[in-house]
């Protein structure tokens, strides 16, 4: 958790439901790390939650998954090009920065590995409204089942969401190491399999797909959406 320090100069800043902000603290030497982006998975007024995945040889997270509470964390933005601003309506960037509104009566997300982090804000905004009726198919992907993140918490707002708008599928691409007991999509992604578990159809123009994670999978994902007929304007990456 992120919380604004009682001498900072400037609040916490106001995210749009969609957006990040960078990160980053100041080493031993007095100078900042480089700044990354990350997506808090919630939001309150004066404070951020974050879930970052600790890679040893990284240039900011062993520095972030070290810090002690009232450790002084800087922070920039907000940042992102693609915001939920009411039920069912994106605010997303065009060209030359300016943005076009973007409705959908169904979102497909599909996540690989710690691109979870903006599809849980958004599915967790859904959640908290009665009024949104917005229908979610999350297909989360990662390579092995240990390295699923946030599980029970997806799970939890799943099964706290009683108007029955978000259902989740987990999918693992290291065939060799799936357990015996898995029940969930097995190997890479593919269109056989987004359209198993998510609401990619050719042509559907009331639905739209949210894609976030390494390079490799977003392009992955992205080919398989465009052999399955979506049309690329419905498709939109954090």
């Amino acid at each position: 958790t992120v919380r604004r320090a009682e001498d900072a100069k400037q609040r916490v800043p106001a995210l749009t439901c969609g957006q990040h902000v960078h990160l980053t603290v100041r080493a031993t030497d007095g100078r900042h790390r480089p700044y990354r982006a990350y997506t808090p998975v919630d939001v309150r007024d004066d404070e951020m939650d974050f879930c970052i995945k600790v890679y040893p040889d990284g240039n900011l997270t062993p520095h972030l998954g070290s810090l002690k509470a009232s450790s002084i964390v800087f922070v920039r933005g907000p940042r992102g090009t693609v915001r939920y601003i009411a039920p069912g309506l994106f605010r997303v960037a065009g060209i030359r920065g300016h943005p076009r509104d973007v409705r959908a009566k169904r979102i497909s997300m599909i996540a690989g590995g710690t691109g979870i982090t903006p599809m849980l804000q958004i599915l967790r905004h859904i959640c908290a409204s009665d009024a949104d009726s917005t229908q979610v198919r999350l297909l989360f992907c990662n390579r092995r089942e240990r390295d699923i993140m946030l599980r029970d918490v997806i799970e939890r707002a799943v099964a706290a969401d009683k108007n029955d708008r978000i259902r989740v599928a987990f999918s693992l691409s290291d065939v060799k190491s799936v357990p015996k007991d898995w029940t969930g999509e097995r190997g890479p992604v593919c269109s056989r399999m987004l359209q198993k578990t998510t609401f990619a159809a050719p042509d559907d123009d009331d639905s739209i797909a949210l894609i976030c994670g390494p390079p490799g999978f977003n392009a992955a994902v992205r080919s398989a959406l465009s052999s399955i007929g979506l049309r690329e304007g419905r498709v939109f990456e954090f």
